[in-house]
């Protein structure tokens, strides 16, 4: 009987880690897939991902490590970049309410929407983990935002920098990515408008900033958020003043009652807006932000057994491995 059941168990330990194997080999051809790599390449990139599971301050399993980097590979990540990728995705997961599927389509689509390289995964990831932790709305409330920001406003130069740190303000302030989204354009499109032909409405965005015409257009053409944040300080400006904010918003040809809602509101809280564009740039600078907070999750019970699990998922499936091709 004994035979028999030390028998029995080393069925069960093969079967395990046969299944162990099939698993991790069908996640690694997954990635093979979307990506150009095959053979030892695809071999290594297995082998480095593995090596990630056994990061605490990811506290990701190697199935989801893998499924982020199809996801990568997907979205178009070159093969070169998908490891470091795959790292501040998992980073993100672990220190904020977005999962890793959600953030690695959002934030590859942000970078590509503002013409950022994707090595700079990791600075966004830094701005919206301080945006997080100090603006009342969650990483992903605020990146639902700057994603929206980042399609509706791709035509202006905004930074991803700027479009974080704009839909953290937007988010804080209660105003949703659908809402601020289609204002916001309409908002650029108008300042662009004023800035490319003499008019009342070039008249009317000089009265609002404060600035010479010739000021604007200097200004719009280096950074047009800060031309946008301007607006809104004279906004801000009229109101507190008792002039009419609708009226200077017709003046710029921005009449919907939508619009006059939502940049009414934003002019109210201009300095909620303004500090989150400065702390967005800030923490994508600094860029410690994320790694901070995985740093510190990674320091949690949860995160440590999810690495010993790891391990031990390594083991079987370098068994599974073994024994498989004896089956």
């Amino acid at each position: 009987l004994m035979r028999a059941a030390v028998v029995w168990q080393g069925f069960r330990l093969g079967q395990s880690a046969v299944g162990a194997w099939t698993q991790y080999e069908t996640a690694l051809v997954g990635v093979g897939k979307v990506t150009d790599l095959a053979g030892q390449g695809l071999a290594d990139l297995g082998e480095e991902i593995r090596g990630l599971a056994l990061r605490p301050e990811l506290g990701a399993t190697t199935g989801e490590l893998m499924a982020i980097a199809q996801a990568a590979g997907q979205l178009g990540v070159k093969t070169p970049d998908i490891a470091k990728f795959t790292t501040e995705i998992a980073k993100i997961q672990g220190a904020t309410d977005l999962s890793g599927d959600d953030a690695a389509t959002s934030f590859a689509r942000i970078l590509t929407l503002t013409h950022t390289v994707i090595d700079d995964v990791d600075r966004l990831g830094s701005s919206i983990v301080a945006l997080g932790n100090n603006y009342a709305a969650t990483e992903r409330e605020i990146t639902g935002v700057t994603l929206r920001l980042s399609q509706d406003l791709s035509l202006y130069n905004v930074s991803a920098s700027a479009a974080a740190g704009l839909g953290a303000g937007l988010a804080a302030l209660g105003i949703t990515a659908e809402r601020g989204g289609g204002a916001l354009a309409r908002a650029y499109a108008a300042i662009d408008a004023a800035t490319r032909k003499s008019g009342s409405e070039q008249k009317a965005l000089a009265r609002i900033t404060g600035q010479s015409a010739e000021e604007v257009k200097a200004a719009w053409g280096q950074d047009t958020t800060a031309v946008f944040a301007r607006v809104l300080t004279g906004l801000q400006r009229i109101k507190a003043s008792g002039g009419d904010v609708a009226a200077a918003l017709g003046a710029l040809g921005l009449t919907a009652t939508e619009d006059v809602s939502t940049l009414g509101t934003l002019a109210t809280g201009v300095d909620t807006v303004t500090s989150a564009l400065d702390l967005s740039r800030q923490a994508w600078t600094e860029n410690t932000a994320a790694t901070k907070e995985a740093e510190a999750a990674g320091k949690t019970a949860e995160s440590q057994l999810t690495v010993f699990s790891n391990r031990l998922e390594g083991l079987k499936t370098d068994l599974g491995e073994a024994v498989t091709p004896a089956l």
